[in-house]
Order: structure tokens, then C-alpha cells, then sequence
């Protein structure tokens, strides 16, 4: 355990935030991609930022972005992410029928703590798909 722990100092030591880029790896290994999806968040200023910039780092680019999508969309909020981003998502329409398909699905839960839990996310998609629908709308 502790040598696997020292793997991690760079990110524990907050060493990562001042880190130059060609000291970041990129290769997939799990911490490499933290590292490198922390390095690309702290280096951003807005959501669209660390998005280009952690593809343009390069190496497991599908991976450290999804990282910095997470990160950003916890720290910037639905609301800051472009709508340009938003408009580009590929099979968007495939993703409305998958959050549906979820929705339905909580009806067969009986336990009531996955149910409640369930049903939170339940509104928290809805609340995504009327965003996404009324920027469709906008547009259309």
C-alpha cells in the first residue's frame, strides 16, 4: 500500500498544479490520467478551455478528457458549458432515448433507497433533457 501511495504525491503534494507540460504523462496508466485530467482542469479559466486543452495534450486524450469533462462540469455548471459544445454532441438524440430508457427503468427498483436515489437522478436528467430540448427549440 504505501508504495502504491507514493505513485500519488505529485497530485497529495499539489505539486501537479505547477507542473510544466512536457512533465505530465498521458499513457493511460490511472495515474498518469489523473494527473494529467487535474493538470488540464487547474490550467483552464472556463469549461470549453480545458476541453481542447486536454485533447491537445495528447496521449489517452478519449480518457483525460472525459476526466476534465467531469471536473468542469462539477466546477463550471450545465449553464457555462458553450452552446456550440452542447449543439455538437453526436447522437444526441440516441442520448434522450438511453435517459428515457432510464427513467422507465426506475419503475422496477423495490428497494427504497435505490429508489430515492434513483429518482433524484431521474430529475436531474429530466432537468438536462428540458435544458438540451429548449436550446434544440432556440435553434430549430
Amino acid at each position: 500500500y504505501a508504495d502504491e501511495l507514493k505513485k500519488y504525491n505529485r497530485i497529495l503534494n499539489k505539486e501537479i498544479v505547477d507542473l510544466d507540460e512536457d512533465k505530465i504523462r498521458s499513457i493511460g496508466y490511472v495515474v498518469d490520467t489523473i494527473e494529467a485530467s487535474l493538470w488540464t482542469f487547474f490550467r483552464g479559466e472556463k469549461y470549453e478551455e480545458i476541453v481542447f486543452k486536454a485533447v491537445n495534450l495528447g496521449g489517452d486524450t478519449d480518457t483525460n478528457n472525459r476526466n476534465c469533462r467531469r471536473y468542469g462540469g462539477i466546477y463550471y455548471g450545465y449553464k457555462n458549458i458553450s452552446e456550440r459544445l452542447i449543439q455538437s454532441l453526436v447522437k444526441k438524440e440516441e442520448l434522450y432515448e438511453i435517459f428515457e430508457q432510464y427513467c422507465c427503468n426506475l419503475k422496477n427498483i423495490t428497494d427504497e433507497t435505490e429508489k430515492q436515489k434513483g429518482i433524484k437522478m431521474k430529475a436531474n436528467i429530466l432537468s438536462l433533457l428540458s435544458n438540451l430540448n429548449n436550446r434544440d427549440r432556440k435553434d430549430g
